[in-house]
């Protein structure tokens, strides 16, 4: 790749836009989401894709996993506005607030459908149900045990596979 001279640099215009529509884009080869861009009043709304599904949760949660301390769930709303000076973050007050898996470290955290995945470590995982579109907080359905579980995750529906020290365990949920 050649870079380029600083008179062509000068000639690049470089815009900013404003998502304002995300989308589920189950037809991408790799994980990405179908995004609506506001690019202002000359360019107008241009549409897209984003790779950036393991980054961003389309719903406008922020999981945060702690020590000991499980899980917090928030709107991404809460932490745009979270002023940096103070010394306390303000998520305790936020409109959606779920504390979720206490006692527990959580390292790793999968929101899939209506499953949320917390991968704690020697802890194993444990495994809520979620509708993040209602008012109703997760709610634990199982405790998988395992060697120490770095990452889960849910495919085909009925399968849980769990990333751990000792490799890949597999396991069947559901009935």
């Amino acid at each position: 790749m050649e870079n380029i001279t600083w008179d062509e640099f000068e000639k690049v215009e470089i815009r900013v836009g404003t998502i304002i529509e995300v989308n589920d884009f189950p037809e991408a080869i790799k994980p990405a989401y179908q995004v609506k861009i506001d690019m202002g009043e000359k360019i107008g709304l241009k549409q897209s894709s984003a790779q950036i599904t393991k980054l961003y949760s389309k719903n406008d949660y922020i999981y945060l996993g702690l020590e000991n301390s499980g899980c917090y769930i928030t709107t991404q709303n809460e932490i745009i506005n979270y002023v940096p000076d103070e010394t306390i973050f303000p998520i305790e007050e936020s409109e959606t607030f779920y504390a979720i898996a206490d006692g527990f470290t959580v390292y790793n955290i999968q929101h899939d459908n209506d499953r949320l995945l917390l991968s704690c470590g020697s802890d194993g995982v444990l495994i809520y149900e979620w509708d993040d579109q209602s008012n109703i907080p997760p709610s634990l359905i199982a405790h998988v045990t395992s060697s120490y579980a770095y990452r889960a995750k849910i495919y085909n529906g009925s399968h849980l596979m769990i990333s751990t020290k000792n490799g890949i365990e597999v396991y069947h949920i559901g009935g």
